[in-house]
Parts: structure tokens; C-alpha cells; sequence
């Protein structure tokens, strides 16, 4: 049985060397592993890193992009790549813990699962960002169409089998999330309580402004209720006018209306500002068909090691 381990690499530099050993020991008991990490064109010098733990190991394989795509972007080039009957997603900041494998392994084939998530016991994050995760998960449940379970415990540390593998490949949209994608694809996983730790090195890449432009980019990607939201919006908007026509008509015919500007600005500021808030959001899902009819390349791939030129060209 072979496993996959699909790790993205950007900004962690210092925490690979440590993250390899302790894969390599946690791996320890499967016949054969491969570590693919995926290099999202780090600054920082992963890719010189990481050239050189390969060296050492020939079952770590390295993908290097040619520009930053993003984490989701890199996940998916991993398992583009990957030849496992099993694949692991994580991170590469040793949150989450790489002794934890086994545990989600035996949770999987224990339950007859094709996707185990981990649940976080206790989220290592500051204040601000865990309110921030909070925000985006109740927003995403609102809004996206995803079957998969969402809170600010869970993320992208997760055991799939091949089948799901093959699936995932088959969604080829840029704007991606990978555990939307899984909801897309399974009506039900699994879950287990893992333990997540502090960042070992480092701070995370995701400022602010990228959490905002990735929750709105992943609920426009993969749902349409902001639409259905929109048309429900737009059905109050002309049902409160219509209430307001009556009133003011009654008030013309009973000799009491009275003309202000006032009331006129405000009704014409409202209307105009949502009328612009739904064409923004038509733009949006415009400018993602667009993208999408283009036929773009997902990623591009500068070099890779360790990978055989029979499975570059698969």
C-alpha cells in the first residue's frame, strides 16, 4: 500500500527540515510512503530547502511553480501527482501534527470512510483570528451549496482514498476551495479529534484582505444562492416600495403628504446601492465564466525532483 502525503510550501523555510524528519518517523509504519510538497513559489528559500532534503530522499518529491497560485491551487497539483491508494492534505507550519496520520488512517478504514477530516481540539490561533474564521464559516454555510461540515476546527488536514483522488482531479475550476471540492464530490466524511498546536516558526501568509478576496471568490466559485439572494433581495426592495406608494398616496388624497428632500435621497440612495451590489455580483460570476470558457492552465510548473518524466506526462 503506497500513501501520499500532499503538503503546500510557502513561508516555512525553517520549519521543513523539522516537519521532514518527523514525517519520516511518523510514516514509519506504512510499506510505502511518497512526500510531495509543493513549492507555491516561495520568497523565503523553501525551494533551496527543499532541493536539498530531496536529495537526501528520494521518495520526497518536489513540484515548483512558476508564480504563487495559492494553497488550494498547490493541493491540487500535489494530488495531480500523486500515485497513492491514500493521500494526506496538510499544511506545512507542524499545526497540524504528522504523528496524527495513523489515527486518521485507522478512523477511515475503521468507519469505511472515503474522506476523514481531523477536528481540532483546541485551535492554537490568537483572538482575531479565530473571530475571522468564524465569520467566514458561518458566511460559507450561508451561502455555499457545500455538504462538507464547516467550523473555524476544521481545515485542510484530511486522509482520502484513491477513488476520491481520481474525483478530485476531474474539478479543474481555478477559484477552488479543497474541502468545497470534496463537498461537491462526498455527501458525508468522517471526523476525528486531532491535536493542533502553535505555528512552529513564522507568521501565516493570510492577511486579511486575502481571507476576504478567498471567502468571496470560494462562495461565488461554488454556489449560486448570492444570486437567489439577490432575486429574494431584490423581491423585498419592490415589495417595500410598493408599501411606501401606498402610504404616500393615502397621505396625497387625505391632504397630509408633504414633500421633503429627505425622504427622496435616502429611498434613492438605498435602491441605487443595491441595485450596484447586484450588478457587482453578476460581475463576479461573469468574470468567473469568462476565466473559466478560457481553457487556462491551472498552474504552471517550473522543475520538479524526484518525479518520473512517465508521470509528468500523464
Amino acid at each position: 500500500m503506497l500513501l501520499s502525503v500532499v503538503i503546500p510550501v510557502y513561508g516555512s523555510s525553517t520549519i521543513l527540515p523539522v516537519l521532514f524528519d518527523r514525517l519520516v518517523a511518523a510514516l514509519s509504519p506504512w510499506t510505502d510512503f511518497e512526500l510531495i510538497m509543493v513549492n507555491d513559489h516561495c520568497p523565503e528559500g523553501s525551494g533551496k530547502v527543499l532541493e536539498q532534503l530531496a536529495a537526501q530522499e528520494k521518495r520526497l518529491k518536489v513540484i515548483d511553480f512558476i508564480r504563487n497560485y495559492g494553497q488550494h491551487t498547490a493541493i491540487t497539483a500535489g494530488l495531480d501527482f500523486a500515485r497513492g491508494d491514500y493521500a494526506v492534505v496538510m499544511d506545512c507550519d507542524l499545526q497540524d501534527q504528522p504523528e496524527e496520520i495513523k489515527k486518521m488512517y485507522d478512523h477511515l478504514v475503521a468507519g469505511g470512510y472515503e474522506a476523514v477530516f481531523g477536528v481540532r481540539v483546541t485551535r492554537q490561533h490568537n483572538l482575531i483570528r479565530r473571530f475571522e474564521s468564524k465569520v467566514f464559516n458561518a458566511l460559507y454555510r450561508l451561502f455555499s451549496q457545500n455538504t462538507t461540515k464547516t467550523t473555524q476546527n476544521i481545515d485542510n488536514f484530511s486522509i482520502i482514498t484513491r477513488k476520491i483522488i481520481e474525483s478530485y482531479r476531474l474539478f479543474r475550476e481555478s477559484e477552488r476551495l479543497y474541502g468545497a471540492v470534496l463537498g461537491r464530490i462526498l455527501p458525508e466524511v468522517g471526523y476525528i479529534e486531532v491535536v493542533h498546536c502553535s505555528r512552529y516558526d513564522g507568521k501565516s501568509s493570510y492577511t486579511l484582505s486575502k481571507k476576504i478576496r478567498l471567502a468571496a471568490n470560494t462562495i461565488i466559485a461554488n454556489s449560486n444562492k448570492p444570486l437567489i439572494f439577490a432575486v429574494y433581495c431584490a423581491l423585498g426592495a419592490m415589495t417595500l416600495s410598493v408599501v411606501i406608494g401606498i402610504k404616500i398616496l393615502v397621505s396625497y388624497f387625505m391632504g397630509t403628504s408633504v414633500s421633503g428632500w429627505t425622504s427622496l435621497m435616502l429611498a434613492l440612495c438605498f435602491f441605487s446601492g443595491l441595485q450596484m451590489m447586484f450588478l457587482g455580483i453578476i460581475g463576479v460570476y461573469l468574470g468567473n465564466t469568462s476565466t473559466a470558457v478560457k481553457h487556462r492552465p491551472m498552474y504552471i510548473i517550473s522543475k520538479t525532483i524526484n518525479i518520473s518524466e512517465k508521470l509528468k506526462n500523464e
